[in-house]
């Protein structure tokens, strides 16, 4: 744990044991490419990982895969995802706690939930 996370483990009124474990890490880079040529494009993308939300960011190709919807975990809620984010061309479109999401174009809002729509079968 780390930064804020590690911050809320102590001062919660439930004690709790912790652990440490080694846990492998991968580039989301990594993990889609072993996926391809299968995978074609990512129109959402959905990242909680527990306060390295950013970290996954700066080891992905937005540039690549240029997914529609991003929507980041921002518990703390960080300014700095934002700003990383629209760094990348994308803006903020709406914050439904703790979660931040992302839009890569504005006059494509409509689009990106018309495709959340249909990954979930709900049009």
């Amino acid at each position: 744990m780390k930064g804020k996370y590690a911050e809320l483990r102590e001062t919660s009124p439930v004690k709790t044991s912790l652990k440490t474990i080694k846990v492998r890490v991968r580039r989301l880079d990594t993990i889609l490419a072993d996926h391809e040529p299968q995978l074609r494009r990512v129109d959402i993308l959905a990242v909680d990982v527990e306060g390295w939300e950013l970290n996954v960011m700066r080891g992905f190709s937005l540039n690549r895969y240029r997914p529609m919807v991003v929507i980041l975990e921002n518990l703390f809620d960080s300014p700095d995802y934002v700003e990383y984010m629209k760094g990348c061309g994308y803006s903020l479109w709406s914050k439904l706690p703790p979660n931040d999401i992302y839009v890569r174009d504005q006059s494509q809002i409509a689009n990106a939930w018309g495709a959340v729509k249909r990954r979930l079968k709900l049009a």
